[in-house]
């Protein structure tokens, strides 16, 4: 009877992991947030699941399997995920330093965003500064939680209720009783929202700030994976592919 060298046995114990990870499909999470992803019935593809799938397309020259779930999670829920290596991937994330500790950012962007103010269609001043934004009398809408939120209130002056859950709520406090003189979000949201479901209101010509949002990866990865997935973005950005899906929402 024939034994196995047990050096060889350890090493084959501490491998199979990293193996076994490796010869699985990787998972991307899609968040409740339109026009991102769209609910899996909607006839159109949202931003990240049209990047998702071209992603999908590259990795398999690669060999790497991927796996794009059909559900839409709150963001907490898909940064809990990612943390536990329950997903692998998120697309359209903003860096932070809390994020940068947990989890690895893709080494180049996956489309850009700019801040702007949506307001009614009456409103008359397009507020060019954040002083302007602070001469308001009534609040300046932002998400709980966010980067805009922070953002906003770092300067002095300006009359913030971020005590709003959802991008709808805001834009309603706007349209509807006018408790909102401006509702603070990212271009890429409020052209979509207002052009399909709040006809009253219109986004604001100025751009506050421009910042790049990143493909999120979770530590469960091997760097073999992680390389594969950054390689990947890194010919799409050759090829114009990012450009391409781009042209359609911005």
């Amino acid at each position: 009877m024939k034994f196995i060298n047990s050096n060889f046995a350890i090493c084959l114990f501490i491998l199979m992991p990293s193996f076994f990870l490796e010869a699985s499909p990787l998972i991307f999470m899609r968040q409740k947030s339109e026009p991102k992803y769209f609910a899996k019935e909607f006839p159109k593809k949202g931003l990240c699941d049209q990047i998702y799938l071209a992603l999908q397309n590259e990795l398999k020259n690669d060999g790497v399997q991927v796996v794009i779930e059909d559900i839409r999670l709150p963001i907490k829920r898909i940064l809990f995920r990612l943390e536990n290596g329950e997903g692998h991937a998120f697309c359209g994330a903003g860096r932070n330093k809390s994020r940068e500790e947990k989890f690895i950012y893709s080494k180049s962007h996956v489309y850009y965003v700019s801040n702007k103010v949506a307001a009614h269609k009456t409103e008359t001043l397009d507020p060019k500064t954040l002083e302007e934004l602070a001469k308001s009398e009534k609040a300046i809408g932002a998400l709980h939680g966010t980067s805009s939120a922070a953002f906003l209130r770092e300067h002095k002056g300006v009359r913030l209720n971020d005590r709003i859950y959802e991008i709808e709520r805001g834009l309603e406090l706007v349209s509807g009783n006018g408790v909102l003189r401006y509702f603070y979000y990212h271009d890429l949201g409020l052209n979509y929202y207002v052009a399909h479901k709040f006809k009253d209101l219109k986004v604001m010509s100025h751009k506050f700030r421009t910042v790049p949002q990143w493909l999120l990866m979770s530590k469960s990865l091997s760097s073999k994976q992680v390389e594969s997935l950054n390689k990947a973005l890194g010919r799409m950005h050759q090829k114009g592919t990012f450009k391409k899906i781009w042209a359609k929402f911005f």
